[in-house]
């Protein structure tokens, strides 16, 4: 069995001058992040691996989740940012499969439609947000369209 936890960056700023790729996190991002990060870690889950956008925003959002519960491992992969979802599955489906549980940290639209994709049920991945999807397959590469259950859910509080 599988587990793949999709988490979207927290809330970004729009500073002028700074390009898309460079937006830090605002300071309620920043907060967002680390209440995820104490839901994941109440919750008892920690990826064997984290891997993320190489974006500003989602590499602070990724830092404080890994800070607050102890994932060990995590890696950048540049093609996640401003991915489709043929390329956020491509990359699901070549994930190492020593690995059981693995987070992967981005934006949307992709994360949202990689969700509904996988779960076939409808879901909006809002800033902060994150979702544990279950697979029974024992392969990344075997997973695909609706192969998935959602098993976890959180969203911050407006």
């Amino acid at each position: 069995m599988k587990q793949l936890l999709l988490i979207r960056h927290a809330e970004a700023a729009h500073p002028t001058g700074t390009s898309d790729f460079d937006r830090p996190l605002t300071a309620r991002g920043r907060q967002c992040a680390q209440e995820l990060a104490e839901k994941l870690k109440a919750a008892r889950m920690c990826p064997e691996l984290l891997i993320m956008s190489p974006a500003t925003r989602t590499e602070s959002t990724a830092q404080i989740v890994i800070s607050g519960t102890g994932i060990a491992k995590a890696e950048k992969i540049e093609a996640i940012y401003e991915a489709s979802t043929k390329t956020i599955l491509g990359l699901i489906n070549s994930l190492p499969d020593q690995h059981q549980f693995i987070a992967l940290v981005g934006h949307n639209p992709a994360f949202t439609d990689i969700a509904v994709y996988l779960t076939g049920k409808y879901v909006s991945l809002s800033p902060a947000a994150a979702i544990l999807i279950l697979f029974e397959e024992d392969r990344w590469e075997e997973i695909t369209k609706e192969s998935g259950v959602r098993a976890w859910f959180y969203e911050p509080a407006d």
